[in-house]
């Protein structure tokens, strides 16, 4: 018997933006695999990390509680952030005031442009121009 996989996920870089893409049912049976798609975006240390939960069709508690733990796990100099458009998830999300903890987007672009991170050439020369400052 052939076992699917529990949800769909894929990570693409926008730039120093990890960008995951998450497609099934979040729920008990897909949290691991939730987990462990978040950890190998998380791999690479981006300057952000965006969830995508477009392709989400339910969104059980154990969602709230992988998203939390993700939440903490970006760097003190990441940002994180969620796209997610379904009336279900976006009413969760705000009754459990999670939008006070991490920003709730509708769109890919809108969550990109609402991060405020800085193209990859230029967050290197700002990190250098801090490190003459500290000098």
């Amino acid at each position: 018997m052939l076992v699917e996989d529990p949800i769909q996920a894929s990570i693409e870089d926008h730039d120093g933006v990890a960008v995951l893409s998450v497609r099934g049912d979040i729920d008990m049976g897909s949290a691991s695999a939730f987990k462990s798609a978040i950890a190998e975006a998380l791999a690479k240390n981006p300057a952000a990390l965006v969830i995508d939960l477009l392709g989400v069709e339910f969104f059980g508690s154990i969602g709230v509680s992988v998203l939390l733990q993700a939440h903490k796990r970006v760097n003190d100099d990441a940002r994180f952030a969620v796209i997610a458009d379904r009336p279900v998830i976006a009413q969760l999300t705000r009754l459990l005031r999670l939008d006070e903890v991490f920003a709730l987007h509708e769109t890919l672009a809108e969550a990109l442009n609402a991060l405020e991170i800085p193209p990859r050439g230029k967050r290197r020369a700002a990190g250098a121009a801090e490190r003459n400052d500290d000098a």
